[in-house]
């Protein structure tokens, strides 16, 4: 029997010395980052803490690096609120709501930067009409790319989901 496991960070550790249920109720209070209030409980002053961040030269030539390599801006996004939540800086309900706000603050960048990027929600559009596709049967692929493609041009054109429409005279 294997004794010993590999984690994703690349240490060992034997299994059998892992936490067991129940043992962060007989630990003092407070040992971890998570164990503590959280710094920010607003969304404000979290989109204030991330401003101030990105507005550093240092991240933002990490932030326009990782959007080079094209690495997806949902994908950047959900990695700074999940080590956020891991430092104790908010909760993870904070986090949710904070993560479109932050995909809108990195796309403004990349654009203002003309630097391009991948939503990371291009595979999930892709999927659904290929769903629609085969649930039709009398779709083509072409139709299917067409849709994707008027899907983003209405995107790039409003702005947004949530963005306010422009009123037609």
């Amino acid at each position: 029997m294997i004794e010993e496991l590999t984690l994703p960070s690349g240490k060992k550790r034997s299994m059998f010395e892992a936490r067991i249920p129940g043992q962060s109720l007989t630990e003092p209070e407070g040992k971890y980052p998570w164990d503590k209030p959280p710094k920010y409980n607003n969304i404000d002053d979290v989109m204030e803490m991330y401003l101030s961040t990105i507005g550093d030269q240092e991240a933002m030539f990490n932030l326009f690096t990782a959007l080079e390599a094209g690495i997806p801006v949902a994908q950047i996004v959900q990695t700074m609120t999940l080590q956020g939540i891991g430092e104790g800086l908010y909760t993870p309900d904070i986090a949710l709501l904070v993560m479109p706000e932050l995909v809108m603050l990195i796309i403004g960048i990349a654009k203002a930067a003309e630097i391009e990027f991948k939503h990371g929600y291009e595979r999930e559009a892709e999927k659904n009409m290929m769903a629609l596709a085969k649930a039709k049967e009398e779709v083509t692929a072409e139709q299917v790319e067409a849709g994707i493609a008027v899907v983003t041009e209405k995107q790039q054109e409003t702005g947004g989901l949530m963005s306010k429409p422009e009123m037609e005279s």
